[in-house]
This record gives structure tokens, sequence and C-alpha cells, in this order.
């Protein structure tokens, strides 16, 4: 019964040390490629870390419907976000759930014959995650911001990023966050690209991606495995 006492008192210690970092206690493990993972334990009170993220019940908690006067609305953040200047989650085009590893081999729509999937919810992440009304933005809806709006590259609370300021005065804020491509790296050079629902006219294995490096505003493409940001509208 002594042993029982101990064994408890240690994993409570445990337990509560673990709260230190967060909302919620975690204990670590090893896959079977000698990754570290995270398993999830139980939650904890919030200790007023603000290193801490407050998981939100609501996908689009936090999120604005932002009228810069133009056709559609667009959203404060990207979708996994809160907060402008997060980064929020990373997506392959035309699928609905981040992942681990984003590679040709995994991809869901790579060569497949898809035009534009804008409200699409078997292929919009913003429709399946948000729900109501929210969409993929159209390639012809990122150039209205582009030639509408005026730019300006800036930090927001630490993070670089372009804001766009629309024909009314109202701005929004698109944080450089980077891309993933093959596995899970992140790269976060000053830059960003974020995909559009549009399929290119290139080849049926890309798509058109709205982006910025140090500044500079392009039109590009880039193959459908890559992980990268998605910034919603609303009609």
């Amino acid at each position: 019964m002594k042993r029982l006492f101990t064994l408890v008192a240690v994993v409570l210690a445990v337990l509560v040390s673990l709260c230190a970092y967060g909302n919620t206690a975690l204990i670590g493990c090893f896959n079977s490629h000698g990754a570290e993972e995270a398993v999830l334990v139980f939650p904890c009170a919030d200790d007023g870390n603000p290193n801490t993220t407050e998981v939100s019940e609501s996908p689009t908690q936090g999120v604005e419907a932002v009228d810069l006067g133009l056709s559609v609305k667009w959203a404060s953040c990207n979708i996994g976000a809160t907060k402008p200047e997060e980064f929020g989650d990373y997506f392959a085009w035309g699928e609905v759930s981040p992942k681990k590893e984003y590679s040709v081999e995994n991809s869901l729509t790579y060569a497949k014959d898809l035009e534009d999937i804008s409200g699409d919810p078997q292929y919009d992440a913003a429709t399946a995650n948000w729900g109501g009304d929210w969409r993929m933005p159209t390639l012809a809806e990122y150039k209205e911001l582009l030639e509408k709006c005026s730019w300006k590259w800036i930090k927001l609370n630490g993070v670089r990023g372009m804001r766009a300021k629309g024909p009314n005065g109202n701005t929004i804020f698109f944080p450089a966050a980077g891309a993933i491509k093959c596995f899970s790296s992140i790269y976060t050079s000053p830059y960003g690209k974020y995909w559009t629902s549009t399929s290119c006219n290139i080849h049926e294995n890309s798509a058109c991606v709205f982006g910025f490096a140090h500044k500079m505003l392009v039109e590009d493409s880039d193959e459908r495995y890559c992980g990268r940001t998605i910034r919603p509208v609303l009609d």
C-alpha cells in the first residue's frame, strides 16, 4: 500500500510540473522513426502563461469578416488561427485537414482534373472547417485584392507580413507564414504564399497562389502537394 501511495504521488508530481508548460499535461513518447511525439493526458488549469494558446471550441472564434470595399469580405486571420499574426494551419491544395507530411505520394488531388474548388466542402478547407458561407478565394478575387488595395510590409506583434488597405480604409494582415514542402519542415523566410481555389492551366498538378516576398507581391503557381496557408472569404 505504501508503494502504491508513493507511485501515485510521483505521477501527480509529474503531471503538475507538466502543467507549467500550458493548459494541458503531456507525456512524451517516440514513434517508430525515433521522432518525439506528444500524447494528451488531461487538461490543466490555466496558469496565466502568455505562451499558452487556448483551444477554441469554435473554429471561427476570434475571426472577423472584414469589409475592404471589395466584392467579398476577407477573414481577419488564416484557417487555424485566432489572431491576424498567427500562421494557422497548412493545407495541401484541395485537402481539408492538415497532416504531418506533405508529398506527391499522399496528395489527394495530384493529377485530378479540378478547375475551381471554392465552396466545395469535399475540397475547400474553408468551407469544410469553418462552415456557413466561408470559402477559399478564387484567383480573380485575389487579383481584385492586389489591384484595389494599397500594400505595406509591416510587423504586427513581432510578426512580419503584408498589410492590405482597402478602398474604404479598412485593413487586414497576411503573416509571412512560409510553407511546408516535403515532410514537415516549415520554411518561414520572409515570404508567404496563400492558396487560391483556382487550378492552374499549366498542368493538373499545380494550383494558383497569391504570394509575397520581401515586400514584393506576386501571382504564382505551386505544386498541389505543398502545405500552404489559406485566407477565407465571405460573400
